[in-house]
């Protein structure tokens, strides 16, 4: 059940920041800085990350600060940077993170985009993939022009300690270890240690959206619309109960930032399909038996043998879903009933048995 590739912690990097110009160093605290003429450049984070596109390399995130000290407003965004290997010349570019189909806006929210006047500052996060092994220096240029001279604005290198980033890459199965501690706890209702160390959720209040999510399904469907609320509950805990011993999820990291990772999620349980057409038999059975076309002594007659219907649920094929997690506080968070995570609710229609 558990695939995982890359994990992020992440670690204050020592740095020397290098430019142009007139350069006085700030060595407070654990960040040195370079002044120049252009800007002061500081890298504050630096994490070993992952990206779907990591194939053979490893991918970093740099999370820098950027201060204005020309007297002219530069644009500073993700092309703004780029690596150059230690004795070599050719430029990496920073990954294009704003364009890409990355599966969650939350990783967009943290990408340094926007303008930059004087004497303003302007923080975010920028990627690289890189090769093991190499060392880099990071430079960024303000693609700005010297009024007077008319020359563009000198570039700011940042030479990088990639070996202060290295215990990033210790606790791999992170984002993998929480969400399968999620699932365990909220969804099968079994103990898992790492959900106090690693989830943030409250328990009681996403089994509580998985109740309500199943009582909107279900009535009209199955049970008619005037079910009383006691009998959809008795009916969830029959279906709670048979579904967590069915229910099945294959994980595999896809992304995996500081505070940000995409999980890939296979999930199967019981089809609603095969529900539904075995609570039909048992409404034809109460019909048989009594003659009568009560709808509420149907319904109580189908909660009372729903366990039965569940017993005859066939179970889904292997369904994907893409489930994004946030870490704050140094907990992950799965939000369960939010519009800005479609996937994480198409894994609740899973789980209630929706073949989608």
């Amino acid at each position: 059940m558990k695939k995982f590739k890359m994990l992020v912690v992440p670690v204050v990097l020592g740095m020397i920041l290098v430019g142009c110009g007139d350069k006085k160093k700030d060595e407070s605290g654990s960040t040195k800085t370079s002044k120049s003429d252009v800007a002061n450049v500081e890298v504050k984070e630096g994490n070993y990350i992952k990206l779907p596109s990591d194939k053979g390399k490893e991918s970093i995130e740099l999370n820098v600060n950027v201060k204005n000290n020309s007297k002219s407003k530069f644009y500073v965004a993700e092309d703004s940077f780029y690596l150059i290997e230690k004795g070599k010349d050719e430029k990496i570019s920073a990954k294009e993170m704003m364009g890409s189909d990355m599966g969650s806006l939350d990783i967009y929210k943290s990408i340094i985009n926007g303008d930059l006047s004087p004497d303003k500052s302007l923080s975010g996060k920028i990627f690289f993939e890189i090769e093991e092994g190499k060392e880099y220096v990071l430079n960024f240029s303000s693609h700005g022009f010297d009024e007077k001279s008319g020359k563009e604005l000198e570039e700011i290198e940042v030479p990088l300690d990639l070996k202060k980033m290295e215990d990033s890459k210790k606790t791999l199965d992170e984002p993998v270890k929480a969400f399968e501690a999620y699932l365990d706890v909220v969804f099968l209702n079994k103990e898992n240690e790492n959900y106090k160390k690693l989830v943030s959720n409250d328990k009681e209040k996403d089994q509580e959206i998985l109740k309500k999510e199943f009582s909107k399904a279900m009535k009209g469907m199955i049970f008619s619309s005037n079910t009383s609320d006691e009998k959809i509950s008795k009916a969830y805990e029959q279906f709670y109960r048979e579904q967590a011993s069915k229910f099945k999820v294959e994980t595999d990291l896809e992304t995996r930032l500081s505070d940000v990772a995409i999980i890939d999620a296979k999930i199967s349980g019981i089809n609603d399909q095969s529900i539904t057409s075995a609570a039909s038999k048992i409404k034809e059975e109460y019909y048989d038996k009594t003659g009568d076309f009560d709808m509420e002594k149907e319904s109580e007659y189908l909660v009372n043998n729903f366990e039965k219907a569940l017993k005859e649920g066939q179970v889904n094929h292997l369904q994907d879903t893409k489930v994004t997690m946030i870490k704050k506080d140094k907990k992950w968070n799965l939000e369960l009933n939010s519009d800005n995570y479609y996937e994480n609710k198409k894994m609740v229609s899973s789980f209630l048995g929706n073949n989608y």
